[in-house]
């Protein structure tokens, strides 16, 4: 029996499919506490492909068969590594731009009122005015049930690594929101 190169193997799609959805999550999650969500999406696509035609690149170097190699539906790795390497720098710019911020200011903000989403999984909302007029930001469920419409709350915009900029509570550590 012939044995499978790599990129044949059902593992890596598999794998690199888990992987990038995990991290997409991670991206989304609570994105509307950007103030410019947009160039969040827009890096990580760019950053994405970019690294899914290096790491297609290198490995053609190594082995070069898998140029002219496709699936049973007729995809080739380069596919596959675009689509992951998109999916997993949209969660990673996000994590790494949280949790490495190079400036916060502080200011107080009143709710102008709250929600919930009607999903089968419920979403919290506080609507307060921002930099852009009216902001909907999500805290989560614990954040809502402690506040009400007209209280007033004290909001850091933080300019993380990569320059973007969000909405966090001031009394809120890194990991309460994950």
């Amino acid at each position: 029996m012939k044995r499978k190169t790599w990129y044949k193997s059902e593992v890596l799609p598999v794998g690199l499919g888990i992987l990038s959805l995990l991290f997409v999550v991670i991206g989304i999650k609570n994105i509307e506490n950007y103030i410019n969500w947009l160039a969040l999406i827009v890096t990580g696509v760019c950053v994405g492909i970019t690294a899914g035609i290096l790491v297609y690149g290198l490995a053609a170097l190594v082995t070069p068969e898998i140029k002219t190699y496709k699936n049973a539906n007729g995809f080739k790795i380069i596919h596959l590594l675009v689509f992951s390497f998109v999916a997993i720098s949209f969660g990673t710019l996000r994590l790494i731009n949280e949790h490495a911020v190079t400036e916060s200011k502080c200011k107080t903000y009143m709710i102008q009122s709250l929600a919930e989403s009607n999903s089968g999984r419920p979403a919290y909302f506080v609507f307060v005015t921002g930099e852009n007029g009216e902001e909907r930001l999500s805290f989560g469920k614990s954040f809502n049930a402690s506040h009400k419409a007209g209280d007033s709350i004290e909001l850091c915009v933080n300019t993380g690594f990569f320059g973007l900029k969000f909405y966090k509570p001031s009394n809120q550590r890194p990991q309460d929101q994950y």
